[in-house]
């Protein structure tokens, strides 16, 4: 087969691989539950262990496994994460304390440290060069996307009656899953061109760790001289931090609310049917509000915040605060799908394949230390306070931040490519 023949075999099976393996299935609708009911952790432990921990062991990973990903290849680093994946939800199904959640927890962010790097990176190396590159991976990664919450959804709405059944069986099926995305993983094809083998010298771990700080010390660099970068890593950083802790605070404000198990897993089909109807649409969306895009996204999520906690705690008819809530989970299940696709997108605009992964990696470490840090103070604030404050104070602190950020932005993002400076955009090879 040859190197045309690859890339398009590539490209054909990534959506599939990504329906099963861009993220957990049948575990997260009911992960909050599975880890207070069955294993006796309380809220603050779940978002300091599933959300901080697990963000900061995501940080520390980005460097060993960019190192994994240039030095194995990106189709057999993509195989490791999966399996690093696998290991993670045995953990999960076996914990009884909190060291090996905490376990569970750096096997996850390793493997999904890896992933975030390898995964876009073998679709783009797959899309030959040209102006609409940017354009046809939107496309396959948003298909991709759309594919998984599709499933995602089906998986849920059974998620909720297996855990009231048993409730080991929701994570016993996303166990299965994660090795049927491994065994996926190892359909894809290496890229990698090696016209002479017998030159090729494997580097000592020392020297590659040395290659490596030159390489992240360039890309740094260019990432200060350009404000467009500076502050699409910025943004990126806080506003998937604000993803990460709401994903959590979601479940625990159901369960405030006192709704049943089983409707936890039809509440988050129905979510999931949104993403994946709005993930496909993010060609449109972006098409239409342009450099608005992610002004649009930070008013809608972060106004939903505040919905969610305001109307969780009014003294009125419990039918109207459930409504509105669930409302605000739809507003930020609709907005998830097409921004983690569109930024990924941003992000890898002007960037040459080997420049790319570095770029992701500097990415994954800002946003993974800035979750950390929120996540941390999410848990301590539930020590003290309910879920429903929790919401109104974090959605009013990130209006005044994004506030000023996006202001920032205004000039310095979303521009046409003749409207930047060189040193925005002159990420193409490294130095």
């Amino acid at each position: 087969m040859n190197l045309e023949e690859k890339r398009n075999f590539n490209i054909k099976i990534y959506p599939i691989y990504k329906m099963f393996a861009w993220d957990l299935l049948f575990y997260y609708a009911i992960s909050f539950l599975f880890l207070t009911e069955v294993k006796g952790f309380s809220s603050a432990d779940v978002v300091l262990l599933d959300v901080s921990i697990y963000t900061l062991f995501k940080s520390l990973s980005q460097l060993p496994s960019t190192i994994i990903t240039d030095k194995l290849g990106k189709r057999f680093s993509l195989i490791v994460g999966n399996i690093f994946i696998c290991f993670s939800i045995l953990f999960i199904m076996l914990c009884p304390n909190l060291i090996v959640l905490a376990l569970a927890e750096f096997c996850m962010a390793f493997g999904f440290a890896i992933k975030s790097i390898a995964e876009p990176n073998i679709l783009y190396d797959s899309i030959e060069e040209g102006e609409k590159r940017g354009k046809i991976f939107s496309i396959l990664d948003g298909r991709g996307s759309s594919l998984y919450y599709y499933l995602n959804a089906i998986s849920l709405l059974s998620t909720g009656f297996l855990y009231v059944v048993n409730p080991y069986l929701p994570v016993l099926l996303c166990f299965i899953f994660s090795i049927f995305a491994t065994i996926i993983s190892l359909s894809f094809y290496s890229l990698r061109t090696n016209n002479n083998p017998k030159k090729e010298v494997v580097p000592k771990a020392t020297d590659r760790i040395a290659e490596y700080a030159k390489e992240l010390r360039y890309v740094f660099r260019q990432i200060f001289k350009s404000s467009r970068l500076r502050y699409l890593i910025l943004f990126y950083g806080l506003f998937q931090s604000l993803i990460a802790v709401t994903t959590t605070l979601d479940r625990s404000l159901l369960t405030d609310l006192h709704v049943p198990a089983q409707y936890f897993g039809i509440i988050y089909a129905l979510l999931s049917v949104l993403s994946g109807i709005f993930s496909r649409s993010q060609g449109v969306i972006h098409k239409k509000f342009r450099n608005k895009v992610l002004t649009l996204f930070s008013v809608l999520f972060i106004g939903s915040c505040i919905i969610s906690g305001l109307f969780a705690i009014v003294w009125v008819p419990l039918a109207i605060p459930m409504l509105l809530v669930l409302f605000s989970l739809g507003v930020r299940s609709s907005i998830k799908g097409p921004f983690y696709t569109l930024y990924k997108q941003y992000l890898g605009n002007f960037a040459s394949s080997n420049v790319r992964p570095k770029i992701y990696s500097v990415t994954y470490l800002f946003e993974n230390l800035c979750g950390a840090i929120i996540a941390f103070g999410v848990s301590r604030l539930l020590d003290v306070t309910s879920t429903a404050i929790v919401f109104i104070i974090l959605g009013t602190i990130y209006t005044f931040v994004f506030i000023v950020l996006l202001y920032r932005m205004k000039t310095r993002v979303g521009l046409k490519p003749e409207q930047y400076r060189k040193e925005d955009i002159n990420l193409v090879e490294l130095k």
